[in-house]
């Protein structure tokens, strides 16, 4: 029997997971978006789906109407209110893009809902199904990484983007909103980090109205295996271009990464030393919608589920709170503990 889904967002990525979603053999049974332009576009999109997609501009109405098993949220970060909780509440599986939430409080709330109603649920860091990041965990679950030593990772673009973005209140910034994909790739291959020292600016964009994010930052951290971690980004750089690249050096192999798809390892323990490239091209978002499907047909939660949302969440909120404090060290553990109801921050 085929899965049922419902789509809450019907921009580009609604689009893009329409897409997989159809590949993958799931009906689409109904779209919604209170963007009357943006959901027009959808059926322009797919003209086939007008008439047999319900289309709604009310999100209660369609999780109380609409038969679906799974829910894809593909909202941009300041039309999330609870619309995870209720459809958690309402046993929908559910795939979200990121940052599930722009403060912590409401992430851990909605791991709790997702718990609590033993739902199956997938967060969009696409990053981590990249070939170089696979063969990666490959060698750290057999040993032959060895100790994780360094991640150095850059992101840089130079768009206004749309005007949501460039609000700090609707976006979070540029680390919520773009550079927690190798936040979340950080902690996910070199281990939790523990204290953040982080720095931000305005330096190219402070005479353009409305903009109140950062487009230029740095942040450094320690992690709980003894890794350190710095990653930075800014809206400053190459006109059209979106570049996301890392170096990891593990105890045993060195890996310059352009691209998640895209690397060159060292094997710097081997003698002679060895080299070995990556290159390929794969749909990455392709790979984790099909991840999520996959597991809700067998019934088991995916690898990187809301827990792991929140987790990256915490870890960006507390490079921002590092930022407004002049780059003072903030404290995971206390991230977690104040967000619940003591600290006022992001």
């Amino acid at each position: 029997m085929k899965l049922r889904a419902a789509i809450l967002g019907s921009g580009g990525m609604g689009k893009r997971h329409t897409r997989a979603l159809r590949a993958l053999d799931v009906e689409i049974v109904a779209v919604c978006d209170s963007n009357d332009a943006s959901i027009t576009s959808y059926f322009e999109t797919f003209p086939d789906l007008l008439g047999v997609v319900e289309r709604y501009r009310d999100f209660d109405e369609m999780l109380v109407h609409t038969d679906a098993d799974i829910l894809m949220i593909t909202l941009p970060p300041f039309a999330h209110t609870n619309q995870f909780i209720r459809a958690a509440q309402a046993g929908k599986h559910i795939f979200i893009e990121k940052p599930i939430a722009l403060h912590v409080s409401k992430g851990i709330e909605m791991v709790t809902a997702a718990e609590e109603a033993q739902i199956i649920t997938s967060v969009g860091f696409h990053m981590r199904q990249g070939a170089v990041v696979k063969k990666l965990e490959s060698l750290i679950a057999s040993g032959e990484a060895g100790k994780p030593v360094l991640f150095n990772a850059r992101y840089g673009c130079n768009s206004l983007h749309t005007p949501w973005w460039r609000q700090k209140d609707k976006s979070g910034g540029q680390i919520f909103e773009q550079v927690i994909h190798l936040y979340d790739l950080g902690r996910h291959l070199f281990g939790e980090p523990q204290t953040v020292h982080c720095l931000m600016a305005n330096v190219c964009h402070s005479d353009i109205p409305d903009y109140s994010v950062e487009d230029i930052s740095s942040a450094i951290s320690i992690t709980d295996a003894g890794a350190i971690s710095s990653i930075s980004a800014t809206n400053c750089a190459v006109p059209g271009k979106w570049s996301e690249s890392f170096t990891a050096v593990f105890e045993q192999v060195t890996v310059e990464c352009s691209g998640v798809n895209h690397a060159e390892f060292t094997y710097t323990r081997r003698d002679p030393i060895e080299t070995e490239v990556i290159d390929t091209e794969e749909d990455n978002h392709f790979k984790g919608v099909q991840e999520f499907i996959t597991c809700v047909q067998e019934k088991r939660q995916t690898s990187c589920p809301i827990s792991e949302g929140l987790k990256s969440l915490q870890y960006v909120a507390a490079a921002v709170a590092s930022a407004e404090q002049d780059g003072a060290g903030v404290s995971l553990s206390t991230i977690q503990k104040n967000e619940k109801g003591e600290y006022n921050g992001q």
